[in-house]
């Protein structure tokens, strides 16, 4: 997704003209302050692997925040344009870790393939 789709797309989500899952679960959280994946799940009557991309791309953008529960991680509304940049950028640095520790796990497997 382009910057420029990407922005149009989280105008689209805050202002209300976008409709989709993305959407419904954005206004949800906003509307009870914080919720857990259970009660998205039951609010939306799907299971987590029907809408958990949906998810990935509000936090993604930065339009939601995820908090870590004793059981379940609690999701909440962004409350400012530095607090969705600072967690946009939280998630892409941690995506990019991800893949980094990936590609040495199979560095370490190609090079004891090759012994």
């Amino acid at each position: 997704m382009t910057q420029a789709k990407e922005q149009a797309w989280i105008q689209g989500i805050e202002d209300g003209t976008f409709q989709g899952d993305a959407a419904k679960i954005y206004n949800m959280i906003k509307d009870n302050h914080v919720m857990t994946l259970p009660e998205i799940s039951l609010a939306m009557d799907k299971r987590f692997n029907q809408f958990s991309g949906r998810i990935s791309e509000l936090l993604d953008a930065g339009l939601i925040k995820e908090l870590k529960g004793d059981k379940y991680s609690l999701f909440r509304i962004t409350q400012s344009d530095q607090e969705k940049y600072e967690f946009a950028k939280m998630r892409h640095n941690e995506k990019i870790e991800k893949l980094r520790k990936k590609a040495d796990e199979l560095g370490y497997l190609i090079v004891k393939k090759l012994w």
